[in-house]
Order: structure tokens, then sequence, then C-alpha cells
């Protein structure tokens, strides 16, 4: 099948293989290919549900950020690769891949920066993509639907996109940005402040 020839040719170039012979698969190799085999048929699979939409892009990159640094003439620029953005209808999914048990679910937007407790660092990851695209493409006039997809979530047959606030999904990013932006501001300015020494945990 395609899935099939397509896995061949990404282990031969990433094991180095010589192209143009047939991929043996056996032990640890044989365990990758099944597994991203699966991977693969149930991504096609839940696609095909979600069918028809208009994929925007696969692994982007492009897209920039620049947030002023108080107290300092700087900009940070921000910018990353977004793993999948797809859109149907009016809702802009932005998608980030995790092949761990990332959680889905965070408490508030401050606790996506709290340093005193354990942060969910994959859907601040995938908020701060939500962000780039929205900086990035002001008259989309869509709501922009940040989400995970994990080896978890991506077998449960009761799976729904996106991300929670508690036990809300988030539909729309819009109401979550200005605080999300003003709490990263907040932990920029602290990381650019000369007068704050740098530690990378406050549990000594």
């Amino acid at each position: 099948t395609s899935i099939e020839k397509l896995i061949d040719e990404v282990f031969i170039e990433a094991y180095g293989l010589e192209s143009g012979k047939p991929v043996v698969y056996e032990g640890q190799r044989l365990v990758v290919y099944e597994i991203v085999k699966r991977f693969a048929q149930r991504i096609i699979e839940m696609d095909r549900a979600y069918s028809p939409f208009v994929m925007e892009g696969l692994e982007q990159e492009g897209m920039s950020y620049e947030m002023k640094i108080s107290n300092s003439p700087g900009f940070v620029t921000l910018s990353g690769k977004i793993d999948r953005v797809d859109r149907k209808d009016d809702v802009v999914r932005v998608i980030d891949y995790k092949t761990g048990r990332d959680k889905l679910d965070f408490d508030s937007v401050p606790s996506l920066f709290s340093r005193e407790e354990r942060r969910n660092k994959a859907a601040f990851q995938t908020m701060l993509y939500a962000l780039l695209y929205k900086a990035n493409h002001h008259s989309s006039g869509s709501r922009i639907v940040p989400g995970l997809i994990n080896r978890m979530n991506l077998f449960d047959r009761n799976f729904q996109f996106g991300l929670k606030v508690g036990k809300n999904y988030v539909d729309n990013v819009d109401p979550l940005i200005p605080e999300f932006e003003q709490h990263l501001k907040i932990l920029l300015d602290e990381l650019f402040d000369p007068n704050v020494p740098f530690d990378q945990t406050t549990n000594i």
C-alpha cells in the first residue's frame, strides 16, 4: 500500500539503507514499523471521518511573532514549526502530534506558566502555536481551535479534538489569547531582566 511504501522510504533515509533494495524489518525495526503503520492508518481513518476539509499546512514554518521587552529597546521573536493546520468551514485546527501521554486539560492560562506545580507543557506549546497562527492570519475570520493528538487519544473511539480548560473544551482560542500573551510577556520580561538572576527551578 501507499503507507507501506512511504514507511519504506523513511526507513531507507533514517537508517542510511541502500535505495531500491527491499527494507528488511526485524527486531526493533519491526516494532517501530508496526507502530508507525498503525498510527498512520488511524490518522487516515480519523481524517476520513472528519472530511471534507482543507489541509493548510504540515510542519508549517515561517510564522513568527515579535514581543516587546519592557525596559529595553529590543524585541523577542517567537517562532515554531506547527505539525498540522487544517480548515473546515469556519474552524481552523492547530494540531500538535505527540508520541507520549500528554494531557489535553489544564486548570487555567496562568497554570501554563506556573513554576510551583506540574504544568501542562504540551498544552502551553499548542497554545503558543495558536498564537503564532493568529498573529500571522489577522483577517482569517475563523475560529482557531488548538489541540493535541497523542498515542492515547488517537485510538479512543470517543475522542473529541481540542484542549480543555477545566472541564470545558476550547472551541475558540480568542478569549484565551489576551491572558496568554500577558503571561508570556511577564515571563519574557523576567528572562531578559538583568536584575533577576536566572534559575532553572525554584526547587533547589
